[in-house]
């Protein structure tokens, strides 16, 4: 609203196609620095008539982001884009998802062959545990691809820093490749490493992609 009265949204359409056995939905916000929240301005929602579409304000500037996540239906596989639209309508890029041949965990040794990622997250529950009480650990890495395949053992510091690696254990994992944007503080964010505050420069010409899957590995 200014001084004229309302002022009408164009309307720009969001798609996707999603791959087989995944459902999704998506969304985006508008951002204009001074502002203290990000409004909803619309919304994607496969087979809803109506919801694949936002509105975009003639001449008020910011930044239109649009947030897309999908799943398969067992939970083991998520996919997720954030995209500075630029106001223009958005056609989804979304990253193929993981296959089991591209993560091959051995013990505290994990190849990934996750075609053009940037980086791989993972987070592992059950390899290790602190020593003496016994108490599981959770194991955070972050490692940058090295071609082709990228292939990362973990150090073993147990008699520094009080851990013991298990065995004879199930060890459940999330694994995680990031396919652009990796250089984004947006991207140390989602890591936990930072919290960069919210503006219009750290927002325009996002463009964030994630592909994980869950599952588990047994260490002899």
């Amino acid at each position: 609203m200014d001084t004229q009265g309302w002022a009408a949204m164009s309307a720009k359409t969001i798609s996707a196609t999603l791959p087989g056995g995944f459902q999704g939905q998506g969304f985006v916000v508008f951002f204009k620095d001074g502002m203290k929240d990000a409004p909803f301005v619309g919304a994607y929602f496969p087979n809803q008539p109506g919801f694949d579409r936002y509105g975009v304000l003639s001449g008020a500037g910011g930044v239109y982001l649009g947030n897309f996540m999908a799943e398969d239906s067992g939970y083991n596989n998520q996919l997720m884009v954030l995209k500075d639209t630029g106001g223009n309508d958005w056609t989804v890029s979304l990253p193929q998802p993981w296959t089991s041949s591209q993560f091959s965990p051995s013990g505290a040794s994990f190849t990934f062959s996750y075609p053009n990622a940037q980086a791989f997250t993972l987070d592992l529950n059950g390899l290790a545990e602190e020593q003496g009480t016994g108490s599981p650990l959770r194991v955070s890495v972050l490692v940058y691809a090295a071609g082709s395949s990228t292939t990362y053992t973990l150090p073993n510091l147990g008699s520094q820093l009080g851990y013991t690696f298990r065995t004879g254990t199930s060890v459940s994992y999330t694994v995680g490749a990031t396919l652009r944007g990796v250089d984004s503080p947006i991207f140390s964010a989602f890591l936990g490493s930072s919290e960069p505050t919210l503006s219009e420069a750290l927002l325009r010409n996002l463009d964030l992609a994630f592909a994980l899957m869950r599952g588990n590995y047994n260490v002899p």
